[in-house]
């Protein structure tokens, strides 16, 4: 029989407790102790090993089941990733009340803290690894139903719909970068990441221990995923930001990730754009939600970068 026991009062529900000690009981860890409750994550331990369930919403059996065959695939090649552990049934989820749940081993390790301190050879380590990462995917077989991550028709379908005091200047900050998306379009497609920002990649001192949260695999152009980091080297940094550090981490990312896989010219003339597009889209939803604080710091990102010759440089050097 499951037995949960609990360190920190999250759960307040008999009902929610009852419907933790059902999902759990698909697998068989043992008795269980719960550390962490946060949105959509519970962090629990078994006999010395921690784990997470992970309640996936708007998604569905296929993309679960791809979830379990890509990153199997993956760590068969060589690139430690987190995984879905296979319940009592073998089947990598449950599925409740609309939700899928699935469980994974904990990757030790912690997030890279974005400050002065970085020594840069990290980020020409991140570079090598996104690399690595990228030619493995690269060359792993998938479905042509997989979804494609089209950044520009999502940000399009956002806009017109915004209710966001923000609108306007997000439509002229659009249109400036509008024209790439022909660029983007047109660049091949192939598996990636799409949610690769820096606190889902988990290091160990010096070391990359491996790369978390494979919820939403997408096809698309590879350099999304390089473009998604680079955004979140700005906004994982804090309230302060200093961009001349910012520079040099995109040059050493970029020399990483060039060491083993180039960057075509179309790519590295569409970089600092997409960059720019995903800061434009986090723009938006800190507005919309009332994140006011958010909205800002993102919004004097996006103000400085469109008028900095220095980051187009370093976004675009290959």
């Amino acid at each position: 029989m499951l037995t949960i026991y609990y360190t920190k009062l999250y759960l307040t529900m008999t009902g929610n407790e009852l419907k933790m000690k059902g999902l759990l009981s698909h697998w068989n860890i043992g008795k269980v102790q719960l550390l962490e409750h946060r949105k959509n994550i519970k962090k629990i331990t078994s006999e010395g090993s921690t784990f997470y369930l992970k309640e996936r919403k708007g998604t569905s059996y296929w993309e679960r089941k791809e979830e379990y065959r890509i990153t199997q695939y993956l760590i068969r090649k060589g690139i430690n990733v987190e995984t879905p552990i296979l319940n009592i049934c073998g089947e990598p989820y449950v599925k409740e009340d609309g939700s899928y749940y699935s469980l994974y081993a904990s990757l030790e390790g912690n997030p890279i803290q974005v400050n002065k301190e970085n020594c840069c050879g990290q980020f020409i380590m991140l570079g090598k690894y996104l690399a690595r990462f990228h030619l493995a995917l690269g060359k792993c077989p998938y479905e042509y139903s997989t979804q494609v991550w089209d950044v520009f028709n999502y940000f399009k379908s956002w806009l017109s719909e915004s209710k966001s005091e923000l609108t306007e200047w997000a439509e002229k900050v659009y249109g400036e970068i509008s024209s790439y998306e022909g660029t983007y379009k047109w660049l091949p497609l192939q598996l990636v990441h799409s949610d690769a920002h820096l606190r889902n990649v988990l290091w160990m001192g010096d070391k990359i221990l491996g790369l978390v949260d494979f919820e939403r695999i997408r096809q698309a152009p590879r350099i999304g995923d390089l473009a998604y980091i680079i955004a979140s080297l700005l906004r994982y940094s804090g309230s302060t930001i200093d961009f001349h550090h910012f520079l040099r981490n995109i040059r050493e990312l970029i020399k990483g990730y060039t060491f083993n896989l180039g960057i075509s010219d179309e790519e590295a003339v569409l970089l600092p754009h997409l960059v720019i597009l995903i800061l434009l889209q986090y723009t938006m939803y800190y507005s919309q939600q009332g994140y006011v604080k958010a909205a800002v710091f993102h919004k004097k990102c996006i103000d400085y970068l469109m008028r900095c010759k220095d980051y187009f440089e370093a976004t675009t050097c290959h």
